[in-house]
Parts: C-alpha cells; sequence; structure tokens
C-alpha cells in the first residue's frame, strides 16, 4: 500500500509591517491604508489635508510621492498656501515624512507615506 503525500504546513507570517514593507508594498496594502485613513484619522482633518493625502496616495509608488506644492494644490483644488500648511500638518502627526526636500522651484520634493496610517 503507498502512503499518502500530504502537504506540509507552515507557520502563518506575522502582519506586522517592517521597514522593507513599507518600501515594497504587499497586495491589498494601498486598500487598508486607504480605509484606516477613512475610518479613522480623516475625520479629525479638515477638508483641505484630507485631500492632498487623497491624491499624495493616488500618485505614489511604493509609498513615495514626488510633488510640489503647486502641483498638489492643482491636484486638490485648493491654494498653495493651503497646501504647504497641509504638508506641515500630515507631517507633523506622522503621516507623511519628507525624504527629499528640493530648493529649487522646478522640482518636485520626495514624500513618504505612512503605510499603516492607523498608527499614527
Amino acid at each position: 500500500m503507498a502512503k499518502k503525500r500530504t502537504a506540509k504546513r507552515s507557520r502563518p507570517k506575522s502582519q506586522g509591517h517592517s521597514v522593507a514593507s513599507a518600501i515594497e508594498p504587499r497586495k491589498g496594502d494601498w486598500w487598508r491604508a486607504y480605509t484606516q485613513f477613512v475610518d479613522v484619522i480623516g475625520p479629525r482633518l479638515t477638508l483641505a489635508e484630507r485631500e492632498v493625502w487623497h491624491v499624495m496616495l493616488r500618485r505614489s509608488s511604493k509609498w513615495v510621492c514626488e510633488t510640489t506644492a503647486r502641483t498638489m494644490a492643482t491636484a486638490a483644488n485648493i491654494d498653495k498656501g493651503t497646501a504647504s500648511k497641509a504638508f506641515a500638518t500630515l507631517e507633523a502627526i506622522g503621516l507623511i515624512w519628507t525624504i527629499w526636500k528640493s530648493t529649487d522651484n522646478t522640482k518636485p520634493s520626495s514624500y513618504g507615506l505612512h503605510p499603516q496610517p492607523s498608527e499614527c
């Protein structure tokens, strides 16, 4: 009589996010971040701050968004000064951080987005 082959069961991998997972997003991370933002963080922010974050998330690649305040203002349909204040607020609460800040107005700055907004 031949032995039946059974598949080995592996332990489930931890669901915690590390620095590496912030760089290489897993399937579903974008949607998870969006729903956490809408449910937990969004109600505490102004309309302009929410809109800036939404635009940054849509334009990000691997949790990095390259943009200028003027571009963000145009995309979010707000004033440039309001967009700059929204950047400052989002950075103060930890939803975004500056990776590289442009000193030239013609080049975009790089911002990192937190993959789990509910932790901010």
